[in-house]
Parts: structure tokens; sequence; C-alpha cells
């Protein structure tokens, strides 16, 4: 299993959900997306965004 899918079934499992092998391959390009997604986010300047607008989509270092 390439590593992008055992980090996907890592997570799943965290979440308490089991999912078959042959089904992580049909989330993979959601999985793709995702991460693709959240690495956009991480680049963004967030300095002058509303701490509430982002608390529920990332941690707020103290």
């Amino acid at each position: 299993m390439p590593e992008d899918l055992a980090t996907l079934q890592a997570v799943l499992r965290w979440a308490g959900l089991e999912v078959p092998p042959e089904r992580l391959q049909d989330l993979q390009p959601l999985w793709k997306a995702l991460r693709e997604r959240l690495a956009r986010l991480e680049a963004l300047p967030l300095e002058d965004v509303e701490p509430a607008f982002i608390a529920p989509i990332l941690p707020i270092p103290s």
C-alpha cells in the first residue's frame, strides 16, 4: 500500500472508521485533493484573518 494510502487509512481509523483496502483506492483522488488544499491553506498569510474564522480549520498556536 502506498504511503499516502497508509496515512489515509490511519486517519480513518483515528476517526473510528474501518475501510477495506480496495475502498481506499477509490478514496485516493479525494485524499490527494484534500492534502493539496490543506497545503495551500497553510501557505496563506493568515495574520489579517479573524481568528474566529480560522479556528475551526487550523489550530492557532498560543
